[in-house]
């Protein structure tokens, strides 16, 4: 590098000759510049001689993003021109775009799409604003960008059946154009490996930036100078550290935060809420509020749905962590279609008698209430004959058996299988109106949904598999030689930083007021492949001692990467499988027909 320079020369030169080849992509032009003899005045060099270094970096930095930019757009015309024809096509008596086998690779692409897109808005962004994060985040972007235009070209082609493999379909195009971007200032490979070599550089090191009210900055101050005063240590949180900490944060009313402040809540805004999360995560502070179902859950819908005596008799409990509710939605057959359950609820008179069974249901052992969707009619819609009743686990007909997991003792009793046997519940604990139990679901106040704690529970999992391939080897190499096992690291840091920047593009709609029931899909998605596929990595560095479990001298780390590689379904089925979010995505996003 200290014998680089840059010059700037003109085109008819003596002695420069551009030299133009055939291409790939031939809507392109692309060649090699042949300089014998050329003259180079002292006016024409860009700074002195061997000062040419940051100069072409900064030059590999803007090419990559307007590459990277390119590629975005490319990529989302093939999915469209994809899904149209997956639209038009008819086999099997349907639009094959009906078929799970077109519509997941297709929604897959869509998440990837959106995920390098987050990294390509903030790299461009940081040009002018973070100068010293624009070369990671540009090679994240373009490396990332690469895979998922390959991959789109691929898959297109292969969608479009046999007429993709002709002329007469432009999605062909596109194929060629993936060739043609992929080594464009520096393929994957290249841009994978400088991004690890930057890893020191974390992108939004000064937090995410959004334009502030002066309401706004003043509460952020608030809350670090709180958590100055009020957090506890780390190595301190006994109970009476603990008691005292849950006290202030429920004075200060940042326990069920966004709830109203008429409901006792602190009626913050989704920005407040998204500051006060992240100066939490900031400072490594404990969890604000004990009762995680009753305040995310059962208290929005009482708020939304419930009646003034309920919320008297219920909110100030979930508040002051007294209660501790589980959700009863799940039922052994139904599986992922929610709405065809079959818990019976019979009105009688002013009560409801209930029968039936709910499985999977956290925590349930521990629980005082349960959050209960029931079926009080079997003759209308499936959707409308679904009713919400707050049922105490303590009530008579009850009964609750722990399901044992594969997982073993780290993850036993978590859930367990609920029966109700002629359970009586009187009329005044229904949530809403009766058969107004799909919309209670489906609705939810809105806090803010950055997905902060997640992005930063990955980002903390990336640094323990970093440090544990630095002490591992391979073919009795160090682990870090490997090129390949860094590009792996580098792959999971690039969609962890866009899992970041997306939760923030969906809190930048949030504030806008724009609707964002399908974001929860793609960062879902998004995050339970990382949580796979870092927690398959961590056993594959293991090595000989991956099949061993608890803190032994067999095993590493007491049992850690073993409770993630066996505890991942508990987040990644909980809540909708991939499958179904990728569904989700390809029939609400991009339009394709339902199953």
């Amino acid at each position: 590098p200290d014998a680089l320079g840059l010059a700037v020369l003109e085109a008819n030169a003596a002695g420069l000759e551009a030299q133009a080849y055939p291409l790939i992509d031939a809507t392109k032009r692309m060649g090699n510049l042949n300089l014998a003899g050329v003259r180079v005045s002292p006016d024409q060099l860009l700074g002195a001689p061997g000062t040419a270094g940051p100069p072409i970096e900064r030059l590999i930095d803007q090419g990559a993003i307007a590459v990277t930019a390119e590629m975005s757009g490319a990529v989302d015309a093939a999915l469209q021109l994809t899904v149209q024809y997956a639209l038009e096509r008819i086999q099997f008596g349907h639009p094959i775009g009906h078929f799970q086998a077109v519509k997941h690779p297709l929604a897959e692409i869509y998440v990837d799409l959106e995920s390098f897109r987050s990294l390509l808005y903030y790299g461009a962004w940081a040009v002018d604003n973070r100068p010293d994060e624009v070369s990671r985040s540009a090679s994240l972007a373009k490396a990332y960008a690469v895979d998922t235009f390959v991959r789109m070209g691929i898959d297109g082609i292969q969608l479009h059946g046999a007429t993709g493999f002709t002329v007469a379909n432009d999605i062909h195009l596109y194929f060629m154009r993936s060739k043609w971007a992929r080594p464009m200032f520096g393929d994957a490979n290249a841009h994978y490996e400088r991004a690890f070599e930057l890893r020191h550089l974390p992108l939004l090191r000064g937090g995410a930036h959004f334009d502030l009210t002066s309401e706004e900055e003043a509460f952020r101050q608030e809350v670090r100078a709180f958590l100055t005063e009020h957090c506890p240590a780390r190595n301190s949180r006994g109970l009476e550290e603990m008691v005292k900490w849950w006290e202030a944060v429920r004075k200060k009313r940042y326990v069920g935060f966004s709830w109203p402040r008429e409901c006792g809540g602190g009626g913050g805004t989704v920005m407040e809420q998204f500051i006060l999360k992240e100066e939490m995560l900031k400072a490594e502070a404990p969890m604000i509020g004990k009762d995680y179902t009753g305040l995310g859950w059962v208290g929005p819908a009482i708020i939304q749905f419930g009646s003034e005596e309920q919320k008297q008799r219920y909110l100030p409990d979930i508040l002051d962590g007294k209660s501790a509710w589980c959700t009863g939605y799940s039922e052994p057959d139904i599986g992922s279609d929610l709405a065809a359950l079959q818990c019976k609820a019979a009105r009688d008179g002013d009560e409801y008698i209930v029968n039936g069974q709910k499985i999977w249901i956290s925590l349930a052992h521990m629980g005082t209430g349960i959050y209960c969707m029931v079926r009080t009619d079997f003759e209308c819609e499936k959707f409308d004959g679904i009713t919400c009743l707050l049922i105490p686990l303590d009530s008579p007909g009850i009964e609750v058996r722990p399901i044992k997991s594969f997982a073993g003792d780290q993850f036993a009793d978590l859930y367990n299988e609920v029966f109700f046997e002629d359970v009586r519940v009187p009329v005044e604990n229904r949530v809403g109106k009766e058969g107004e139990g799909w919309q209670i679901i489906c609705s939810a106040l809105q806090n803010e949904r950055s997905g902060i704690a997640e992005v930063n529970r990955h980002h903390k999992a990336l640094e323990r598999l970093i440090e544990l391939a630095g002490e591992s080897r391979i073919a009795g190499k160090p682990a870090l030689g490997d090129a390949e096992l860094r590009r792996s690291l580098t792959r999971f840091s690039a969609r962890i930083e866009a899992a970041s920047l997306n939760g923030l593009r969906t809190l930048t709609r949030q504030v806008r007021g724009e609707l964002t029931e399908s974001d929860a899909s793609i960062n879902k998605l998004h995050n339970c492949n990382l949580l796979v596929a870092m927690a398959e990595l961590g056993m594959e560095l293991l090595g000989g001692a991956s099949p061993y479990t608890g803190d032994t001298a067999a095993s590493r780390d007491r049992g850690r990467w073993q409770v993630g590689a066996l505890g991942w379904p508990t987040t990644v089925i909980g809540g909708g499988t991939p499958n179904i979010q990728k569904n989700i995505i390809a029939e609400r996003i991009l339009g394709l027909p339902k199953d």
